[in-house]
């Protein structure tokens, strides 16, 4: 099966991959300087995890308006949604 591989989606996927790994590294920091009582370190790692955190968050973003290859909503016929179908949704 050929599949046509979008290298913006990839590395976007590899963002998600390091920002996470990283993520978990600043948690581990922020564990052992708690420990040790070095609340200067424990306050830097909790604001990178927090970066970290953040920048995953819009890498799957746009992940997920690369999956659907970014279809602006005006491409859709606007059709108001029935009571009857609506209840398929929930």
């Amino acid at each position: 099966m050929n599949r046509k591989v979008n290298p913006e989606r990839q590395l976007a996927e590899l963002g998600i991959f390091v920002h996470g790994i990283l993520t978990a590294l600043h948690i581990l920091g922020l564990a052992y300087n708690l420990k040790r009582r070095n609340w200067f370190d424990c306050t830097m790692h909790s604001a990178a995890a927090a970066y970290d955190v953040y920048a995953v968050g819009k890498h799957m973003r746009q992940v997920q308006a690369l999956a659907f290859d970014a279809v602006p909503i005006q491409a859709f016929d606007a059709v108001p949604i029935q009571a009857d179908d609506a209840m398929l949704f929930i």
